[in-house]
């Protein structure tokens, strides 16, 4: 009985400790560096790794190229298990800002876009720079919140609400460029393909963390001044008291 006791107090000692430390400046930081490298994460998806992918587009089995998958990412995209001849080959594209999903998709697994599907999509490819743009926006805000300084954090801060509304838009584009890729690839050529958004999700995940790391550096900022306003009032009344005895 005295054992298990002993094991209560010790888990709850432990989540006292870690309630302590996400409440602080130092958790707050390390929620934003978190946000920093699921960022990275999605930003080097393919063509510069090709194994990752913001979507994947991946051809159902039923199809006439049922091993094939296309991975998009931020600067372009790879199209895997690509059949020639005997063999089956990796080919990714140039690292560029903006391309069009459609040369990929079209001749790949064999469907067809609407005009205005390779519009769209199009355009939405040359949002996708944001990824890398809010992850050195993030990087800078978790460098800034490591300065010592209610001013510095402050600025972390700033900075910080900066990359996360440049996630948030970021996010928006991504849903709207995988969602009109999937209408074209399902709704219009009879389920020939299925789209995969977990990179998408990392980012939504790393916004959550950029909104929990902000939060919290600010309310120490807020909390840590208030502190130090009520200790040099206390010092100045004590003051004040000492010399009204003389």
């Amino acid at each position: 009985m005295a054992f298990g006791k002993k094991i209560h107090w010790q888990v709850l000692n432990h989540h006292v400790q870690l309630l302590k430390f996400l409440t602080n400046l130092r958790g707050g930081v390390a929620c934003i560096f978190i946000s920093v490298l699921l960022l990275l994460a999605v930003s080097i998806a393919a063509p510069e790794s090709n194994s990752n992918a913001i979507f994947k587009v991946k051809a159902n089995q039923n199809s006439s190229t049922p091993n094939i998958s296309i991975h998009f990412g931020s600067f372009g995209y790879c199209v895997h298990d690509l059949p020639v001849g005997n063999d089956f080959l990796d080919n990714c594209t140039d690292s560029a800002i903006g391309y069009s999903p459609s040369e990929a998709i079209e001749p790949t697994l064999k469907v067809y876009m609407t005009d205005a599907a390779r519009s769209k999509s199009t355009m939405f490819t040359r949002a996708l720079v944001l990824h890398p743009i809010a992850c050195v926006v993030a990087l800078v805000a978790t460098l800034q919140c490591c300065r010592t300084g209610f001013r510095n954090n402050l600025a972390g801060t700033f900075i910080g609400c900066n990359a996360l509304m440049l996630v948030v838009t970021v996010i928006a584009f991504d849903f709207q460029l995988a969602n009109t890729v999937r209408v074209a690839v399902t709704d219009q050529n009879e389920h020939r393909a299925s789209v995969e958004t977990a990179g998408i999700w990392v980012t939504v995940a790393a916004g959550l963390f950029l909104l929990l790391g902000v939060t919290l550096v600010f309310f120490t900022c807020c909390t840590g001044r208030r502190k130090q306003h009520k200790t040099s009032g206390s010092k100045k009344h004590i003051k004040g008291r000492g010399r009204s005895k003389k």
